[in-house]
């Protein structure tokens, strides 16, 4: 049993309790217990609007218990499968919430840095220019910077969508509409 926890034990403390049910049945729960580091996942979002944050779900999903009930035999044919499959399962999930926290970081530091040169460029730009380079200029500024972004982190534009994407969506060769 401990052989299959192995992993989740040095990630994080465990309670495990065993609790008889009567007829011979037992439980058994594995808890993973809360870190002080999970309080910290979204710390780096801070005030960027731009950036979204790790949801408070998956965070509160590392916590979440593996409960097992059966007989004595049943538990010792079937929990050491079931113990590996949430080992992984959390280790998976532990992986995720890692990557998009560092996405997150290069996020927050990519738009620290653009609004960092924006503020320069404002200050090194001259009053005086035609009002033809200020929009050519914009576009230049937009495109670059854009693209030093990750996306997956970055908080969708709100929009409604029209009955023309509705309908694309649908299943089925016809493109007829009904009456």
């Amino acid at each position: 049993m401990f052989r299959e926890l192995a992993e989740l034990i040095k990630a994080r403390p465990l309670t495990l309790t065993v609790v008889g049910l009567g007829e011979d049945r037992l439980r058994v729960c594995v808890i993973p217990q809360t870190l002080e580091s999970d309080n910290k996942v979204n710390d780096k979002v801070g005030h960027h609007k731009e950036v979204a944050k790790v949801p408070e779900v998956a965070i509160k999903a590392l916590t979440t218990p593996l409960c097992l009930e059966g007989t004595a035999a049943e538990l010792d044919a079937e929990m050491p499968e079931k113990l590996i499959q949430f080992s992984k399962a959390h280790g998976n999930l532990r992986g995720a919430i890692n990557a998009a926290q560092k996405e997150i970081t290069e996020a927050v530091q990519a738009i620290e840095q653009r609004d960092k040169q924006k503020s320069k460029d404002k200050k090194s730009t001259p009053k005086t220019g035609t009002s033809k380079d200020a929009p050519a200029k914009a576009d230049d500024d937009g495109s670059k910077n854009s693209g030093s972004l990750p996306l997956e982190w970055c908080a969708p534009p709100v929009s409604t969508p029209s009955t023309s994407d509705q309908n694309s969506g649908e299943q089925g060769g016809s493109e007829e509409q009904p009456c």
